[in-house]
C-alpha cells in the first residue's frame, strides 16, 4: 500500500506538468464596448480570436496570420468579407495596441486594447 501512495504522490508532479506545458495562454483586452480574447497559437486551431459586444454576441476566428511591415506587427483574421486586425508598434512599449476592423478597404472601427486581468 505504502509503494502505490509513493507511486500515486510521484505522478502527481508529472500531470501538473504536462498540464502546463500544453496549456494555451489567453490575454483579455477591452476595445470599447468589446471585450478581446486572444490565444497563442495552438496546433489546431491558430492564433484564435475571440470578441464579445456587451450583449454577449460574440464571434471567434481561427488560423490568424503574424504579419510585419517595418517595426508594426499584428495579427489578421479574416470573416468573410471582414478583417479583424490587432496591431503593435514593436519598438514602442508606449503605443497601445490596436484593434482595427475593415469590410472589404473600408475602415469600421479601431479602438485601442486595454489589457484585462481576466475575463470579464
Amino acid at each position: 500500500m505504502n509503494f502505490f501512495r509513493k507511486a500515486i504522490a510521484a505522478l502527481i508532479p508529472l500531470n501538473i506538468l504536462l498540464f502546463v506545458h500544453t496549456a494555451i495562454a489567453q490575454t483579455y483586452y477591452r476595445a470599447g464596448d468589446f471585450t478581446i480574447t486572444l490565444t497563442e497559437n495552438n496546433p489546431k486551431t491558430g492564433r484564435t480570436y475571440r470578441g464579445c459586444d456587451s450583449l454577449r454576441n460574440c464571434i471567434v476566428l481561427y488560423y490568424g496570420t503574424s504579419w510585419r511591415n517595418g517595426n508594426r506587427r499584428g495579427i489578421t483574421w479574416e470573416n468573410g468579407s471582414y478583417f479583424y486586425v490587432v496591431s503593435w508598434q514593436d519598438d514602442d512599449r508606449a503605443s497601445p495596441m490596436y484593434l482595427t476592423v475593415f469590410q472589404g478597404e473600408k475602415q469600421l472601427l479601431r479602438k485601442p486594447l486595454q489589457p484585462l486581468r481576466s475575463s470579464e
